[in-house]
């Protein structure tokens, strides 16, 4: 067994290390070698962007690409001045690359004559640890006002010294606040004084705090939202506040306006429950209660259970008006329900059709039918539905210019009798499928991936689909920025012979065929380049299409590093006379926070008092690495799971658990993953004590997207 799970490990071996890829024939390779690349420098951040300029020695490229290739490593955030100087002698060409880097954020210090307890103040803009841009400054204290004016702080003096030290900056933030509006008074006024009670402390809590306009707006919202569920459909809540800028006074006055409070009372129904019936009331017939006549509400009802499958529903309706003991407006309605009955589908015919025989549109019918209209019921919304699922079975047979009617009902013997009238006219034969503007050798192609075919009736309903698809294998050709430029256009469709064939006439922009040359990392900080750079799989010449881009993509997120992920082609070689285009692929990526601690102190009924802590960093020194450790103690406080000798001894002792888990993704840098486990832990179980210790060693890889294999 053992030497199969090492054959097993050394084909893995065998097909990671020697694997060969798959590279497109392509025209990068003959152009003029980078032989030498000086790198100088100025900031903290050249030695996490060194690596990306001096990757460019041994690239092969033109005069244009490779000046292209300079400006375009330049698009890293980080680089505030940027040039380059490229000689060409007899070896190659000889590049200098002058940088002079942004500071970056030691700190933020926020000094404040007043209490400023904001969290990640101006983090928007600046942050601890990134990349400190004069040119942000402006911006930077723009939030800062704005967050401090919807706390109520007024006369803001702000100024931010920015003080270097090393290629760092620390930024102290001096908040200077002439007045902190507080709410000196809360003047409550309603229609109804007594029903006010149960909500002005709502209100007049706010009073003596510093005025917060936004908390006390969710607060008014969260009132109207209650006194709407609670039947006052017209309830609103205004308020209006005076500010006394010298004093830093706040008068706030709310009016409370309760309107009518509507009430239901339901008789007869026993489909529906009155919170059923009640709902939709209070949805559906919200903003118009107070103005409509009450046969609004009859036929609102009447046509609700209509919807469900109900006919001829009968709906009493009494309406009570008065006035409450507290003074407001009441309008009580009381609903005597007369349930209808399902109607059964007595028969169902077509007529005009010549295509579809009666039996086979008849199985359409049920098949996609509602759950009513499956058992033979009629429901009203499906049958109005269904002609829709007529003509698109007709247009998927070529028939574009069929017409199918609303359904014709007609009640007899206690059900119903259904109609439907279709009218098919001419089919349409796709005569031909012309590709304009691209090479000969790839039509065939792409008529292979259409699901129209010629002298076949035109499927109108794929015709989208085939649009898609012929654009999809320009880009698995490599031709990236490849698109059809009449998509919209009416002349992608040319009828002929009185609209009973039809053309599909592609006006293609086919670019020129992409090919990949690089890829530039930008945001990363703590992690290390290699990191990036093995999940990116392509070489330099291979065909770049949007499914390698949208995998790296993919692969980068399951790493698990980075909040954020954005990739996009960059052409080194437009203005160049080349026939192709050669990318580099701009990665932006943004960080997580790597670390974690955890404390949980607690107790358990059976292990009594305990504390356990854990600590993990996901990616030790750059590399994506991933280590844990767990440690828990605790103590019993009876011996009531224990077995009857040793509660009798009463021997007390601690029990614990140290456990630690690391993880190499990239094992002697291939693509097998590498984890390993150890653990030490003394438990009491029911008869015995134990001392536990584990070691579970574990080797695996993946291969596609579909199979993965391990040994452990």
């Amino acid at each position: 067994m053992i030497k199969l799970y090492c054959l097993i490990f050394l084909n893995f071996l065998i097909a990671n290390v020697f694997a060969s890829s798959d590279v497109a024939s392509s025209p990068v390779g003959s152009s003029t070698p980078v032989v030498n690349v000086d790198f100088e420098c100025d900031g903290v951040y050249c030695e996490s962007i060194r690596e990306i300029f001096m990757d460019v020695e041994g690239e092969r490229h033109s005069l244009e690409s490779l000046r292209e290739k300079s400006r375009y490593l330049a698009l890293d955030e980080r680089i505030r001045m940027f040039d380059f100087e490229i000689r060409k002698d007899s070896d190659g060409f000889h590049v200098v690359y002058m940088l002079k880097m942004f500071e970056r954020i030691r700190s933020i210090e926020i000094i404040s004559d007043h209490n400023v307890r904001l969290v990640d103040l101006g983090r928007a803009v600046y942050r601890v640890g990134g990349v400190y841009n004069p040119a942000s400054l402006s911006r930077f204290k723009e939030e800062i006002h704005n967050r401090l004016a919807n706390k109520g702080m007024r006369g803001v003096s702000l100024d931010v010294d920015a003080q270097s030290e090393s290629g760092e900056v620390t930024l102290i933030v001096s908040i200077a606040v002439s007045t902190i509006l507080r709410v000196k008074e809360v003047r409550v006024d309603s229609d109804s004084e007594k029903t006010l009670q149960l909500y002005r402390r709502r209100v007049e809590r706010f009073k003596g705090r510093v005025w917060d306009q936004i908390s006390f707006r969710i607060e008014v919202d969260a009132i109207v939202s209650e006194l709407n569920s609670s039947g006052f459909f017209d309830a609103q809540v205004r308020f209006e506040e005076n500010v006394d800028d010298d004093s830093g006074k706040v008068f706030i006055s709310v009016f409370f306006e309760f309107g009518t409070r509507y009430q239901f009372s339901f008789r007869g129904q026993r489909v529906f429950s009155r919170g059923e019936l009640y709902e939709a009331i209070s949805v559906d017939l919200l903003n118009s209660l107070g103005t409509f006549d009450p046969e609004v509400l009859r036929s609102y009802l009447v046509d609700y259970y209509t919807e469900r499958g109900f006919y001829d529903t009968e709906i009493n309706l009494r309406v009570v008006e008065g006035v409450t003991i507290h003074g407001l407006n009441y309008k009580s309605f009381f609903i005597d329900i007369k349930e209808g009955r399902k109607l059964k589908v007595e028969k169902l015919s077509f007529m005009g059709n010549f295509l579809y025989s009666d039996e086979e549109l008849k199985d359409l019918f049920y098949d996609k039918g509602s759950v009513l209209s499956k058992r033979g019921y009629f429901d009203l919304s499906y049958k109005q539905e269904f002609p829709d699922i007529l003509r698109r079975l007709y247009l998927k047979q070529g028939y574009v210019f069929a017409e199918v009617d609303s359904p014709a009902f007609t009640r007899v013997n206690g059900g119903v009798e259904v109609d439907f009238r279709i009218r098919e006219r001419q089919k349409v034969v796709l005569e031909d499928i012309v590709f304009n503007n691209i090479p000969s050798e790839i039509v065939p192609q792409l008529k292979s991936v259409m699901i129209n075919r010629i002298d076949k009736p035109i499927n109108i309903i794929e015709l989208q689909n085939d649009f898609q698809r012929v654009r999809d294998r320009l880009l698995d050709k490599g031709y990236f920025f490849a698109r059809i430029t009449n998509l919209n256009d009416d002349s992608i469709l040319q009828y002929k012979n009185n609209f009973q064939s039809v053309v599909i006439n592609f006006e293609i922009d086919l670019g020129r065929k992409t090919y990949f040359d690089g890829h530039f990392v930008s945001g990363l900080e703590k992690t290390r380049k290699i990191v990036v750079d093995r999940e990116v799989r392509m070489d330099r010449g291979e065909v770049v299409t949007p499914q390698k881009v949208e995998r790296l993509r993919q692969r980068l997120n399951f790493l698990g590093l980075f909040s954020s992920v954005e990739i996009n082609p960059f052409i080194i070689n437009k203005d160049a006379d080349d026939d192709y285009y050669l990318v580099n692929l701009l990665i932006r990526v943004s960080e997580k926070d790597f670390g974690l601690i955890e404390v949980a102190p607690g107790y358990r009924t059976d292990i009594g008092v305990k504390l356990s802590t854990d600590v993990s960093y996901n990616n030790l020194f750059g590399m994506n690495r991933a280590v844990s450790l767990k440690t828990e103690v605790n103590q019993r406080l009876d011996f009531a799971n224990l077995d009857s000798r040793r509660r009798e001894e009463e021997k007390r002792m601690l029990e614990f658990l140290l456990r630690g888990n690391y993880s190499e993704p990239y094992l002697f840098n291939t693509r097998f993953q590498f984890d390993m486990g150890a653990s030490y832990q003394r438990r009491r179980f029911f008869s015995f004590d134990a001392d536990i210790r584990r070691f579970s060693p574990e080797i695996s890889r993946s291969f596609g997207q579909y199979f993965s294999a391990g040994l452990r």
